[in-house]
């Protein structure tokens, strides 16, 4: 039996924009990139290290859409990337790229704020 979705819109909306979140989620970023220098290796073990599985076929497809679109939007906001990866009590990493950095965050915001990372059946 499957259990029902617990998150609200509220609550999905609180989560996507709380600074300890917004810092997890660079953290889990920077882990990722540190140790797999492929695109899918590091979407996958964002997801693996959230939600203790691999990714199906299709998410990892969305997830690589999404990164896509972030990195889009920060190559011309590079001034945006650095404020977004600033909060927080720990500083980013300096040898990492700003722009990737910034878009995996906002790929591992997405994967923490999924139902199943939140509630965990």
């Amino acid at each position: 039996m499957r259990t029902p979705r617990t998150n609200t819109p509220l609550q999905a909306l609180t989560l996507l924009n709380d600074l300890g979140f917004v810092e997890a989620s660079r953290v889990l970023a920077e882990g990722a990139m540190r140790s797999d220098q492929n695109e899918s290796a590091r979407l996958q073990a964002m997801t693996r290290g959230v939600l203790s599985r691999p990714l199906q076929e299709r998410e990892l497809v969305v997830l690589a859409r999404e990164l896509q679109r972030a990195r889009v939007y920060f190559r011309d906001r590079r001034a945006e990337a650095t404020r977004w990866l600033s909060h927080g009590q720990t500083r980013p990493s300096a040898n990492l790229d700003v722009v990737d950095l910034a878009a995996l965050t906002v790929v591992a915001n997405l994967i923490l704020n999924l139902d199943e990372a939140i509630t965990r059946e």
